[in-house]
């Protein structure tokens, strides 16, 4: 069972149908590289799975690996390749325009690209969420309950995504010209 915030626990709001589309295009990869590699084209099999290898690297930046992470401490935001730690202590607001925004204590805002989407205008779906937007809820729940230590915002590049990526690409350039 999951530990709570207030045990050390965590969570992750991420967008369902992002995560769902990501997947989706691991499965269309893995049958197009297996269908060369089970008919015996292994140059073939190999040259595909290096190129789609950066396609799907593109949709787990873009699709999966943006996301909000959620703990006792503050929240870890992670947007196109760069994140954000924000510690509770420096929140002032949270609030929802398309995505989630955290204003901070300086006035400066965050953008969250890779929280949960907020619902068409004008959809019944919409005029729900404007009552209780569940990954709003959850944010200002956290936020409430949370210590409110402070500490400073810390910034920096998604470094574990950036050297899979440059490997990627070197190898797919590679399985490009050969």
């Amino acid at each position: 069972m999951a530990k709570s915030i207030e045990e050390g626990g965590s969570f992750v709001l991420r967008a369902l149908m992002s995560s769902v589309t990501f997947w989706a295009l691991v499965g269309i990869a893995v049958i197009f590289v297996g269908d060369a590699a089970i008919r015996g084209r292994f140059a073939i099999a190999l040259r595909a799975a290096l190129i789609l290898g950066l396609l799907v690297w593109c949709a787990w930046v873009l699709l999966y690996r943006m996301s909000i992470r959620v703990d006792a401490d503050g929240l870890t935001v992670r947007n196109l390749l760069r994140w954000v730690r924000i510690p509770w202590g420096q929140v002032a607001e949270i609030s929802r325009r398309m995505q989630l925004r955290v204003v901070l204590a300086d006035n400066s805002v965050v953008e969250c690209w890779g929280g949960t989407f907020a619902s068409r205008p004008g959809t019944r779906r919409s005029r729900e969420a404007d009552r209780g937007d569940p990954g709003l809820a959850l944010l200002r729940t956290a936020h409430a309950g949370a210590r409110k230590a402070g500490g400073t915002v810390q910034r920096g590049w998604d470094v574990p995504a950036l050297a899979a990526g440059t490997v990627l690409l070197i190898a797919a350039a590679l399985a490009a010209l050969l």
